[in-house]
């Protein structure tokens, strides 16, 4: 009985550090998305600044196909959707910020962009192509 009571108590213990585990590696897989969604925006934001303060003329490709990516051309921010567990429909975001105010895709300066744009600087303007 003794022996039926220690091994029992064992398996309890053996289930909950399986459980905890999982738990934890589910959590630290997430957090790299989150961290990648966020290096994704700095890296778009990047780009803004770097086409705008090469000047008029400057052209550069970038593929931007990662994560659903959204830019507010008018007032320079950019936000970044991606998903977790516990919300899996790219309902979370990370935003950034980058320092001019007049990008635009030549429709709109609110606008979407995932694949490979070639990105212009065109005077006043940062203007996103689509490849």
């Amino acid at each position: 009985m003794e022996t039926f009571a220690v091994v029992f108590i064992l398996g309890l213990i053996f289930i909950y550090s399986y459980i905890t585990y999982i738990e934890r590696s589910r959590e630290i897989k997430w957090s790299g998305i989150a961290m990648d969604a966020q290096r994704e925006c700095y890296r778009v934001s990047e780009l803004i600044n770097r086409v705008r303060a090469n000047g008029l003329g400057f052209v550069e490709r970038a593929s931007l196909d990662s994560y659903p990516i959204k830019i507010f051309g008018n007032i320079g921010e950019i936000e970044v959707s991606f998903e977790t567990l516990s919300t899996p429909d790219f309902s979370n975001s990370y935003f950034c910020s980058f320092q001019t105010s007049n990008v635009t895709n030549t429709t709109d300066f609110t606008f979407e962009i995932f694949g490979d744009y070639n990105v212009a600087n065109e005077g006043q303007m940062v203007t996103f192509y689509k490849v």
